[in-house]
């Protein structure tokens, strides 16, 4: 089963809510590229998981490679998300800031060692997919926390929630780009 978008899960942050719809997707990509043939879906109460990645294995060869670019995409997303709602802990003085970053950097590490799994040829698929349908409503209740301490903070402007910049989500997507490349070195 996809992921639907649900109004429950919207910030009210026109940006924040873009980027949780845009990383839905890119799972939902995930899910599609797994590489398996005539499979039978993968859901979140399954108990046999285990047989269903075996059976994945068996046909991994049909889209190994879109799996491991999508893969690769959503990581990108993930990771710029988590930059951008950093620099927002930031600038509101949230509480929680740094057990927030916390738990992002564990969960991209998380990500990156599945990653180097299925590069390894380890077949990851149906687990990673399980794991991202639910991190990504976790994820979305804690920020629905944040936000409202961003949406009350006086120093931040309604200009810093706007998507219609296109200057401004490049100079975001730039920035991520660079802290990741850093990170690499």
């Amino acid at each position: 089963m996809s992921i639907v978008w649900e109004n429950r899960w919207n910030t009210g942050l026109e940006e924040i809510d873009h980027q949780h719809k845009s990383i839905a997707e890119h799972i939902n990509k995930l899910k599609k590229a797994i590489p398996c043939a005539n499979s039978k879906p993968v859901t979140d109460h399954e108990h046999d998981a285990d047989e269903y990645a075996h059976y994945a294995l068996l046909f991994e060869s049909i889209s190994t490679g879109e799996f491991g670019y999508v893969f690769g995409q959503l990581i990108e997303c993930v990771e710029s998300h988590f930059i951008y709602e950093q620099s927002l802990h930031m600038a509101a003085g949230y509480d929680l800031a740094e057990a927030h970053k916390a738990s992002h950097d564990t969960f991209l590490l998380r990500l990156k060692m599945y990653q180097a799994k299925y590069q390894a040829g380890e077949d990851v698929a149906a687990k990673l997919y399980r794991i991202l349908r639910q991190w990504v409503e976790l994820h979305i209740s804690h920020d629905i926390h944040f936000v409202t301490m961003v949406k009350n903070t006086p120093q931040l402007t309604v200009a810093d929630h706007k998507t219609e910049n296109s200057n401004y989500k490049k100079q975001w997507f730039t920035l991520a780009r660079l802290i990741r490349k850093a990170r690499l070195k």
